[in-house]
């Protein structure tokens, strides 16, 4: 249930960069839509549902968990399409370093699906099978930690030095009183 509803989660997190986006417009090469947080709570209450009640399911629990991911595939996309609407996110304190460690994180998981079929097919042991899909599952997962830190700390900063800037605004207004 955790990787269906991770969606949501993914996609909220599109929003707020979405919605922060648009405090500085200049750097906007494509506007792009606010989602709001209500769809993505339904996204993941929905598809939550769908696979506590079994309906996704291939009766295997290694192929469940990757079929399920595919329930991250519109939010992901919308996350890539916010990240790359700006030219730049430097005037947020974040390099594009950062954006692209986040773009790595959110595309590593493609290839899981169909890897588990190659892999599959190849013969593997279900154990091999599952210790290459959750190795990258486990780089993907790292990377996007990684560049939501970043976005964070960068975006703090940036907050932190507008703060620093009206108290010194304020204080010199009060000292020509």
């Amino acid at each position: 249930g955790t990787v269906a509803v991770a969606g949501g989660n993914i996609g909220s997190v599109a929003t707020d960069l979405a919605k922060l986006s648009l405090s500085q417009p200049d750097d906007i090469s494509v506007n792009i839509p606010i989602v709001p947080h209500y769809f993505w709570f339904s996204w993941s209450v929905f598809f939550f549902g769908v696979v506590f009640w079994g309906l996704f399911s291939m009766k295997q629990p290694a192929c469940d968990i990757f079929l399920t991911g595919v329930t991250q595939t519109v939010p992901t996309f919308y996350l890539i399409v916010v990240l790359y609407s700006r030219k730049h996110w430097k005037s947020f304190g974040v390099s594009n370093t950062s954006r692209q460690v986040f773009l790595f994180g959110a595309l590593a998981n493609v290839p899981l699906l169909p890897g588990y079929d190659v892999f599959n097919f190849l013969n593997l042991p279900l154990g091999i099978i599952n210790l290459i899909l959750h190795t990258n599952l486990g780089f993907a997962w790292s990377s996007q930690g990684y560049a939501i830190l970043r976005f964070r700390q960068g975006i703090a900063s940036c907050k932190n030095l507008e703060e620093d800037q009206n108290v010194e605004e304020k204080a010199d207004e009060i000292s020509t009183f």
